[in-house]
């Protein structure tokens, strides 16, 4: 089992992240982009405790990304970006820690108190409004046949675990798509003084051009398109209704986001529409 997982987490870009979902046509996947982080919450939300914090782990995970790395070596920062890293930063903090000796190189198998301290790893957590985000994954022929329900409860189980690791991490960042779009050179000046990258010229001609290149809305397609859809006929309204009821408690729980699956504008004529649909006979469609 030890060996399958250690072999997964080397390949991070493989796409075959533990999970399971139901699509649109009632297609069950067990793994993959959408999916990975709706499987049993131990083979999911991996932690200091897991027993592949291993230095032959450590070095099978940095070997894995050693050829881009190598050909780095001048640079203070390494960055990896996969999705899973939301709901495994405990793991990945005992793991590049290991060996270090400060007070996160806790070895194999230690659960930690929650605590906050220097760490050799920091964790950026960028978000994106849950809908929006799930219509961004349906545009992906990975997540064609996932529904947008299905997609925004993996959001939310995601967000869940990253939520509930918070006290144990030493340094995150995290960051709304929505806001980092708002103010991209303010955030961006933020993002470096965070990581300890020293101002510079070149720097700052750099994070301008950064800046104007930041879409200032870059939900708008997909919430106009889910606004239509789900004023499209009384029966989508509900599904829409039912969508939120589900899982907005959830969504709004979440610490430092302030996301709603209502707050859209275009949503406002939603209640009023589904009072159309007779109970009993709603056309049983899926948002």
């Amino acid at each position: 089992m030890h060996d399958k997982e250690l072999s997964s987490l080397t390949s991070v870009f493989s796409r075959r992240w533990p999970g399971a979902s139901t699509g649109k046509q009632g297609k069950v996947r067990s793994n993959g982009l959408g999916v990975y982080a709706l499987g049993p919450e131990d083979t999911v939300h991996w932690t200091e405790a897991h027993p592949l914090v291993t230095a032959e782990s450590q070095a099978s995970v940095l070997n894995s990304f050693g050829y881009f790395w190598k050909q780095r070596a001048s640079k203070r920062i390494w960055l990896e970006k996969s999705p899973p890293n939301l709901h495994m930063g405990r793991f990945l903090q005992a793991l590049f820690n290991l060996g270090l000796g400060n007070k996160w190189d806790v070895g194999p198998g230690v659960a930690l108190e929650p605590l906050r301290s220097s760490s050799a790893v920091k964790f950026i957590w960028i978000s994106r409004h849950p809908i929006a985000n799930a219509l961004a994954h349906r545009a992906l022929p990975e997540c064609a046949d996932l529904s947008v329900k299905s997609l925004v409860k993996h959001w939310v189980v995601a967000h869940e675990y990253a939520n509930a690791d918070l006290p144990y991490l030493a340094d995150v960042k995290q960051l709304t798509l929505e806001a980092f779009v708002t103010e991209p050179l303010t955030h961006l000046t933020d993002l470096w003084a965070w990581l300890g990258l020293e101002p510079d010229p070149k720097q700052e001609e750099l994070k301008k051009a950064l800046a104007r290149r930041v879409r200032r809305d870059p939900n708008a397609k997909y919430r106009g398109s889910y606004c239509r859809q789900a004023l499209g006929s009384p029966s989508q309204a509900r599904d829409h209704q039912r969508l939120v009821k589900e899982l907005n408690p959830r969504v709004t729980a979440l610490s430092g986001l302030g996301y709603d699956l209502d707050e859209w504008p275009c949503l406002a004529g939603v209640a009023s529409l589904a009072k159309q649909a007779k109970q009993g006979q709603d056309t049983k469609t899926e948002l």
